[in-house]
């Protein structure tokens, strides 16, 4: 498996979301929004790739495509993961649960993060 990782503008987003990640038959693409920050942007990474591991190899595995109908017919959520019934709702809580560790470790406001997510 290749893992990629690539700092994209926004707008440049498959969909309306911060951090996407997609399989590509073995390998892994995960593309971030720019957030000019570049702690922040890794934070977004870190989330996407344990989410997108957690699904790879969950049982049964929770794919691209199932992650994908989801978000996309609920963008009018601001997180569709934090919704109890997206398929990948428990992957998306533990990666949340590193994401936020590392923010602390990283110095990062919590608070400053979000309001920068929510700018975009």
């Amino acid at each position: 498996m290749n893992i990629q990782i690539q700092t994209v503008n926004h707008k440049d987003q498959r969909y309306e979301t911060v951090g996407d990640w997609q399989f590509m038959g073995p390998d892994l693409l995960i593309t971030i929004s720019d957030l000019g920050n570049n702690k922040m942007i890794a934070l977004i990474a870190i989330h996407e790739l344990i989410e997108a591991l957690l699904c790879k190899f969950h049982e049964p595995e929770i794919t691209t495509e199932m992650v994908d109908a989801f978000d996309m017919s609920h963008e009018n959520l601001d997180e569709p993961g934090e919704s109890s019934e997206a398929p990948y709702h428990l992957q998306h809580t533990r990666a949340t649960i590193i994401e936020k560790l590392l923010s602390d470790w990283l110095k990062i406001d919590w608070d400053e993060y979000e309001k920068r997510i929510q700018e975009l």
